[in-house]
């Protein structure tokens, strides 16, 4: 299915194709936002909440540089979103404060050992989970997910993707027009959950257990003991064309909380042809 929407906005005709049915953006509104703050690899200054993206402003952008890479919570009291679906850009606020979290003693990273990929390999990244803490933590593996980014999403006939509800490869996709300067504001990404059980987990790690929490999460629960460490690797990315790409390792929390969930560091890579 093929899906066209033409916008015109302050003399700006604006054009916006997708292959399959990307998620709809809903109306933003100022308010509480949380997640983290950021520019990524294309000079995009964004607030990043799992799978969400809210792009920011110039202006803003001194006042959350600080802050780069924590979650933040953020009181907006000015947002743009010249068209609905679409993406919204903060351009006034106050100063963010620093949301509490029950996973804010976890150390995530992510690493590739390399940074530019033939097509059709993928990418290999290593994940690392660690508790330095003294606490006792737990997570649910069905809310890790491996979250892949660029700025010039592929269809899904292009790689031969097809979905079973008509949705696109890239499931979420920002885009901004800046009539001021004229650029064009673009991010798309989709999440992955990692592959492994709790059981799968405890196996390549230290000092992790296993825990049946049936009633929230209808299964079981990783839990990190004090001193716990997990590494794993895999490959993500086989099915990627030729361009650039983020990645980076989120473990989900509830959306209706104010503190975002934990997000690891982001990690650029390319995909270039076979020689």
């Amino acid at each position: 299915m093929i899906k066209r929407a033409i916008f015109l906005l302050f003399g700006t005709v604006l054009s916006l194709a997708t292959i399959g049915q990307p998620l709809s953006a809903d109306i933003v509104s100022p308010g509480d936002y949380s997640g983290y703050f950021f520019v990524d690899r294309w000079g995009q200054a964004v607030l990043n909440r799992g799978t969400s993206y809210t792009f920011v402003s110039d202006a803003i952008v001194a006042k959350l540089r600080k802050y780069e890479g924590k979650p933040i919570k953020l009181k907006v009291t000015k947002i743009l979103q010249p068209m609905n679906p679409g993406a919204g850009m903060i351009t006034e606020a106050e100063e963010p404060t620093r949301p509490t979290s029950p996973l804010e003693n976890l150390q995530v990273k992510l690493e590739a050992k390399k940074t530019k990929v033939v097509h059709g390999r993928g990418i290999e990244i290593a994940i690392s989970i660690k508790n330095p803490s003294k606490e006792t933590i737990s997570v649910w593996p069905g809310a890790m997910e491996v979250h892949l980014v660029t700025n010039r999403p592929f269809n899904n006939s292009e790689i031969g993707y097809k979905d079973p509800e008509d949705t696109a490869y890239w499931c979420h996709e920002y885009t901004f027009l800046n009539v001021a300067s004229g650029r064009r504001l673009n991010v798309a990404c989709r999440a992955d959950r990692v592959p492994w059980s709790a059981e799968d987990m405890a196996a390549h790690g230290k000092n992790l257990t296993v825990k049946r929490d049936w009633d929230r999460y209808g299964g079981n629960v990783l839990v990190f003991g004090p001193g716990a460490e997990f590494t794993n690797t895999l490959i993500v990315g086989k099915e990627f064309l030729p361009r650039e790409y983020e990645a980076f390792l989120y473990l989900r929390l509830d959306e209706d909380k104010d503190y975002p969930g934990l997000m690891s560091n982001r990690i650029a890579f390319d995909v270039v042809e076979k020689k």
